[in-house]
């Protein structure tokens, strides 16, 4: 378990840090909505909802509310 959280973290390390230094802003806020998304997809995963059709509605959801706020900001 430790070695795959290891190598996983080698993997995605050097992508944030690209993603960080070099991404324009529009796309660097698409990354973090869809890290938001997979995030509240697990967050519904662990909660108890037990349908794929709801998990992906909150994943969704979440994603969009990412993309408004930085519309609104922008």
């Amino acid at each position: 378990m430790l070695k795959q959280r290891i190598i996983t973290a080698l993997i995605l390390a050097p992508l944030a840090l690209y993603a960080i230094l070099f991404l324009p802003i529009f796309w660097f806020e698409i990354a973090i909505a869809g890290v938001v998304g997979i995030g509240a997809y697990e967050w519904a995963n662990m909660s108890g909802v037990c349908e794929r059709p709801k998990k992906l509605i909150y994943m969704a959801g979440a994603f969009a509310i990412c993309i408004a706020l930085s519309l609104i900001v922008d």
